[in-house]
């Protein structure tokens, strides 16, 4: 028989939920009720005319995922703005609706400074992003481009000089003019068409963003994913009556205990939520506010399954062939004149070319200090740092693939044990012992190891009969209970 991992009993853990006086808690509620009150409006308002102008506080929780408190905060100040009506129904549930629209007829000149202000600020937050990304892309084209035209000029300076026959220099100067037109044309073609189309989002990308992600990877979105993740955890609530368990949401969100038994509290606090006992003292939780919205939170919670792995990036391979091409280049470049910049060689050693090649950059420069910071330094440290970073970036995003893996395994294997609990877990999964997993699912149930056909399987005890119990909590659940009911006054009329 296994050990027992948590030496709190389902009573002591209830009371710990109920009570919630954690200091963790405190500062989750302090956080609630502290809020932006300008930010916290405008998501409202854009939530109720997602639902047609209209909706009830439930409504635009289980939209927006804001808790209840900053909802009903804020949605006073809405009515008066925007001229908005309340009807109210028989269960005394107030049915918030705007017939002129969420337009604001009353903005007073301060507010709307306050506004313009904070446009600026997003605008200008906007143009640095974009400038920043449009300037990687400039230090690595740029580069390119100043170091093919010193070369060019080289060349033919060296081909003036040049005591060869006329015939071989007419060649040359051919050949070089070629070249010359072959690169422009490349890095036009590149920087106008660039084959630049995502095969999943079916999206052009601007040249600057490509060569921006290949160096800092795709962006996370971790907090739009808080927010998925919260909306199909509310819907699986919805489908099932307003009651979930801990181990509902260990399978659909891959927490672990700890980290589920967290979500559920902050969810308790936020929705009004409140931890129960069964008759045979399974624990869960019940939401029936979330019952009283008559929307869904249009989340499948199946979704929660299908997050993508990070990509090094979302650019054609032919982009980011193109991309290592350039900072190569410049880089073999940097290291040239950084070289020549700190092993300075008599001019008569230098080959014919090395030395049209430098004196054209001491020139365009203004001597050897130029040179080593324009041609050398500078482009040498940028280009290393532009495949640098990608690589130690790439280590951190490898680490969170594998635990979004092992997270999806998580998933599967509680999914699989709510949904059969009387066949047990396998002790070995792929050639890996299950104990840990099946210790994290049991909590302070009593785990055992049955022999089923030559295979041995973890059973948790009692756990079939919780299910059950469970069950029947949920089909003694009424969600017309929980409805509006019939309006018995309309402010509007």
């Amino acid at each position: 028989m296994i050990p027992d991992l948590f030496s709190f009993s389902s009573l002591d853990f209830l009371n710990i939920n109920y009570i919630l006086t954690s200091m963790k808690t405190i500062n989750l509620a302090k956080k609630i009720y502290d809020f932006p009150f300008d930010k916290i409006k405008d998501t409202v308002q854009k939530s109720l005319m997602k639902l047609g102008n209209k909706g009830s506080v439930s409504d635009v929780i289980t939209h927006t995922t804001l808790p209840r408190h900053q909802v009903e905060a804020v949605l006073p100040a809405l009515v008066q703005e925007c001229r908005g009506q309340m009807k109210v129904g028989e269960r005394g549930d107030i049915l918030y609706y705007f017939p002129k629209g969420m337009a604001n007829t009353q903005k007073g000149f301060m507010a709307q400074l306050k506004s313009l202000g904070q446009s600026i600020l997003k605008g200008a937050a906007w143009v640095f992003t974009v400038l920043f990304k449009v300037w990687i892309t400039v230090m690595v084209i740029g580069y390119f481009l100043l170091y093919v035209t010193l070369l060019v000029l080289a060349l033919l300076a060296a081909t003036a000089v040049s005591t060869a026959n006329k015939n071989s220099s007419r060649r040359s100067d051919v050949g070089i003019f070629h070249l010359a037109g072959k690169i422009l044309s490349w890095t036009i073609r590149l920087w106008v068409y660039s084959g630049m189309i995502s095969p999943k989002a079916k999206k052009r990308k601007w040249l600057h963003e490509s060569f921006y992600e290949f160096v800092f990877g795709v962006d996370r979105k971790d907090q739009q994913w808080a927010i998925t993740e919260k909306q199909a955890i509310m819907a699986h609530i919805q489908k099932n009556k307003g009651v979930v368990t801990l181990e509902e949401v260990m399978a659909l969100s891959g927490r672990n205990r700890e980290r589920s038994n967290a979500f559920i509290s902050t969810l308790l606090l936020e929705m009004d939520g409140e931890p129960m006992v069964s008759d045979q003292g399974a624990l869960y939780y019940f939401f029936p506010g979330l019952l009283k919205s008559t929307v869904s939170t249009g989340t499948d919670p199946r979704a929660l399954h299908s997050r993508e792995e990070l990509p090094f990036s979302r650019n054609p391979k032919s982009t980011n062939g193109w991309i290592v091409f350039f900072n190569s280049f410049n880089l073999l470049l940097g290291i040239y004149f950084t070289f020549f910049s700190l092993f300075p060689s008599p001019e008569a050693d230098l080959a014919w070319f090395s030395y049209f090649v430098n004196e054209i950059s001491f020139m365009v420069f203004g001597g050897a200090d130029g040179v080593s910071w324009a041609l050398g330094y500078i482009p040498l440290i940028y280009s290393i740092l532009f495949f640098t970073i990608p690589v130690f970036r790439r280590m951190g995003e490898k680490a969170f693939n594998l635990k979004l893996k092992e997270q999806k395994s998580f998933m599967d294997l509680v999914d699989s044990t709510l949904s059969k609990p009387k066949g047990g877990i396998p002790t070995q999964i792929n050639g890996k012992d299950t104990k840990r997993l099946v210790l994290e699912i049991a909590g302070d149930r009593t785990v055992d190891v049955e022999l089923v056909e030559n295979q041995e399987f973890y059973i948790i005890q009692n756990w079939s009969q919780e299910i059950k119990d469970l069950q029947k909590v949920r089909e003694q659940v009424d969600p017309s209970q929980y409805s509006m009911g019939k309006t018995v006054f309309d402010s509007g009329e």
